[in-house]
């Protein structure tokens, strides 16, 4: 028996072993003869004795299991995975690396599987051991084979950590067992594991689903010994996975059905039924509003504050307190909304939210009047913790600021992190600033030098006016029944009708022919249950285009075609390849997926071309198209504007030293280390021209838009 910690050392070098091997704790096994494993039509792998025939296929699932009578590696059953068939859509979900959570842990040394050698892998040689340190599994390969099986089964992936539902993956067990067959010259690898996969809800700070199952790799032989043992590994994560995504409470805990907001293009002005004073109190006398309308503000990775400016559910709040994310959780009087994403401007950092139903709460009362520095003031939030909402500090206007061309009321009253996009009221209790930010110490305590928005300049910044909240008329066609039987031709009582006089022709008369009057009847009771089979399905399909669930409208639609009359045909036509196509692009932009959007587009062209020319169709095409082309100018404009630092930067330093980058790869790395990642994180240099004193750059975001900034430096 030799020293196996040599085979410790030897299997460093091979990187993704030292992440799916030597970075886990690991139990013994043994390794065993090989097993059948075989591909099916839709790239999915598995393991059997023999490949299936189509009735064993039917079943759900094979068996893995070791060749070996004395084997101690359980059976495996492999399932096949089920892809996301739900009419709401799937919420996107990001992949977390996968982390070993094994017991003893956090014992230095322990055992991470068995060495066999020999003809028929018998001879025990002896043991590999694992030494404490990183405990994640962080392979690219194992998350992009994740994240492929997802996009395969119809669920969306995240791009990023930041959002709502994230994919936690933990391995609760693994044996991990090689063999050299010296005489053959080939080594094999078995791989047994058992994983606890959990959908986690960072909004509610919740589990939705929690999943133990097995994985497992038999008798792998793709080389070395180190190549065996990580793609068995990946193999059996593999199994593991596809065992999780047959369980039907995976599309479950994503098929989160959220009422959708329609969101303000970004050239619209917002109408908002804000309150302003009526009469003159204190801010003591509005202290219950003032607590009832103190919103705190949860994203999925942390928490703000804010402040409830209409009835309608509108909140006031700082653009970093959202970050990148379009969905949160609100507290508003001990109550919780989820709330949307209405509109941000990040240089001015104010944000607008509505939550999704209105709350029954009267909105906080805005100031008409400007303070003077010395005023007393009271900021209202939830500082450093949720459980810590509606804590009030006072202090005083210290000074009026003027930062980057943006003014500011200076403060020295308390303010923590969690105070962001807080409130804060004069004396008679009326909203004069939100808080933005401030100097904090080292120790994490407030510096008294704090920094708060105008209330005014927010809402001016935003586009948000004063208004009245809407009411419903009666000649509004805002009933989707409405809609449906004034598509169809039809008055609001037709089908009550039609469906009374059917009645009594079936059972009240007494025709002297009763063949001839029954096939009449029947005949007529055919046709008009087609017909109103037809509405119901396409008044469904309304309703569902109403809720965004885009794709069961579509499928409504498309079973209303079957039953529905020739008249009726070319009105679901047109709301199948025009009217709901549409309203789906119009969400898409909302959500930035912008090629999708073109893809809508094309295919609305391709059903306006092959039918008779209709303007209001051509004009819903014309009217995405426009706006597509806003939405550029307008990203194109955002981009020049983040991007201007850069530029005078680059101004200042030549002028300052005479030097400013002279090639590509200098403005690269004078791009890198002279600026904050949030403007790094985004953008990347593309091009880079320099003629004399005259300088091109191209900026791109990684959602591959470009923006050029051209200028030429001043003589020194």
């Amino acid at each position: 028996m030799y020293d196996f910690r040599l085979i410790y050392t030897y299997l460093r070098h091979c990187a993704w072993c030292i992440r799916f091997v030597i970075l886990t704790y690991i139990i013994t096994s043994t390794a065993y003869a090989g097993v059948y494993k075989w591909v099916d039509d839709q790239g999915n792998i598995h393991f059997s004795d023999s490949h299936p025939e189509a009735s064993s296929a039917d079943q759900g699932f094979e068996t893995v299991k070791p060749n070996k009578p004395h084997s101690r590696l359980p059976q495996v059953k492999v399932a096949y995975p089920k892809a996301y068939n739900k009419n709401i859509p799937a919420s996107p979900l990001a992949v977390t690396p996968l982390k070993a959570e094994l017991p003893d842990a956090q014992y230095g040394e322990i055992s991470v599987g068995t060495q066999w050698a020999g003809y028929q892998c018998d001879k025990k040689v002896g043991k590999l051991v694992w030494k404490v340190g990183n405990t994640y599994l962080a392979d690219e390969s194992a998350l992009k084979m994740i994240q492929n099986t997802l996009t395969k089964n119809n669920y969306k992936v995240a791009d990023n950590l930041e959002t709502r539902f994230m994919l936690i993956s933990k391995l609760k067990k693994i044996i991990v067992d090689t063999c050299d067959n010296y005489d053959e010259g080939t080594s094999k690898s078995d791989v047994y594991l058992k994983i606890e996969w959990s959908v986690f809800d960072s909004l509610y700070r919740k589990k939705q689903i929690s999943i133990d199952t097995d994985g497992a790799s038999y008798a792998s032989s793709y080389g070395n010994t180190n190549q065996n043992t990580s793609q068995a590994i990946l193999s059996a994560i593999q199994v593991s996975f596809d065992n999780f995504l047959s369980d039907q409470r995976v599309a479950d805990s994503v098929a989160i059905n959220i009422k959708l907001l329609d969101t303000p293009n970004k050239f619209e002005l917002i109408k908002i039924p804000l309150r302003y004073p009526e009469e003159q109190l204190t801010f003591k006398q509005r202290s219950a509003i003032i607590k009832k309308t103190a919103a705190t503000i949860r994203n999925v990775s942390g928490h703000g504050s804010g402040v409830l400016i209409s009835s309608q559910g509108h909140i006031l709040t700082n653009a970093h307190v959202i970050s990148e994310g379009n969905q949160f959780l609100v507290f508003l009087n001990n109550e919780e909304y989820v709330a949307q994403l209405l509109r941000k401007d990040v240089k001015r950092d104010v944000a607008l939210l509505q939550t999704t139903t209105a709350p029954d709460i009267q909105a906080t009362v805005i100031s008409q009047t400007l303070p003077d520095v010395g005023d007393t003031i009271y900021v209202v939030g939830s500082p450093l913790s949720e459980s810590l909402k509606y804590t009030v500090t006072s202090g005083i206007i210290s000074a009026q600021r003027e930062r980057k061309g943006l003014s500011y009321y200076q403060t020295d009253t308390v303010i923590h992190p969690g105070n962001s996009g807080g409130p804060v009221y004069n004396k008679q209790g009326e909203l004069i600033a939100i808080s933005v930010s401030g100097l904090i110490s080292a120790a994490g305590t407030s510096m008294g030098i704090n920094y708060l928005i105008p209330v005014n300049d927010a809402l001016a910044t935003l586009g948000i006016i004063q208004g009245t909240a809407p009411e419903k008329t009666a000649t509004q066609t805002t009933n989707e029944e409405g809609q449906a039987k004034s598509a169809f031709g039809f008055k609001t009582t037709h089908i009550t009708k039609q469906k009374n006089t059917l009645s009594t022709g079936s059972f009240s008369q007494k025709p002297t022919e009763p063949g001839a009057s029954t096939n009449t009847a029947n005949s007529a009771n055919n046709f008009r249950t087609n017909e109103d089979k037809a509405f119901d399905l396409y008044q469904s399909a309304l309703n569902a285009k109403a809720n965004r669930e885009f794709q069961r409208a579509i499928h409504l639609l498309q079973q209303a075609l079957d039953a529905a009359t020739i008249k009726q045909k070319q009105v679901i036509f047109d709301e199948l390849h025009i009217d709901t196509p549409y309203a789906y692009a119009q969400y898409l932009i909302q959500q930035r997926d912008i090629d999708e959007v073109n893809t809508i587009i094309n295919r609305m062209k391709q059903y306006v071309s092959q039918t008779r020319n209709r303007i209001a169709n051509l004009k819903k095409i014309e009217q995405l198209e426009t706006t597509l082309q806003h939405l550029s100018s307008a990203e194109q404009a955002n981009m020049k504007a983040n991007l201007t630092p850069v530029k005078i930067y680059i101004i200042e330093t030549y002028l300052t030293t005479g030097q400013a980058p002279q090639n590509l790869q200098e403005m690269k790395t004078f791009f890198m280390t002279n600026f904050r990642s949030d403007i790094t994180s985004k953008f990347k240099v593309s091009n880079y021209e320099r003629q004399g004193r005259s300088i091109r750059i191209i900026f791109e975001d990684y959602s591959e838009n470009k923006t050029t900034l051209s200028f030429t430096l001043p003589s020194q």
